[in-house]
């Protein structure tokens, strides 16, 4: 698992967590994700810097899941995030409002 810490760019997102899941809204008005509660958690963990390594173990161990499902679905969810220009390597500047 890798150990890159990504970064939520603020510049290009905006987001909340209503009812334990995120709503994620891309400032070019055309993003819009809506993320279930296990996705919400690594979002979170994102935007506190945490590595692939600690948000794998770290839902795996809060949601009772096997580490290789939640690897397959956080490689996902990364590869979603940086297509949509969400997230990026580098110092951590995420706004949440």
């Amino acid at each position: 698992m890798e150990e890159t810490k990504w970064i939520i760019c603020s510049n290009s997102v905006v987001w909340r967590i209503v009812d334990r899941e995120a709503v994620i809204l891309g400032a070019d008005g055309n993003t819009y994700f809506s993320l279930n509660e296990t996705a919400t958690r690594m979002w979170e963990m994102l935007d506190k810097g945490h590595s692939g390594n600690d948000i794998v173990n770290t839902v795996s161990r809060e949601y009772g899941l096997t580490k290789s499902k939640i690897e397959k679905d956080y490689r996902a969810f990364i590869a979603a995030l940086k297509k949509e220009k969400l997230i990026k390597n580098g110092p951590r500047v995420a706004k949440k409002y």
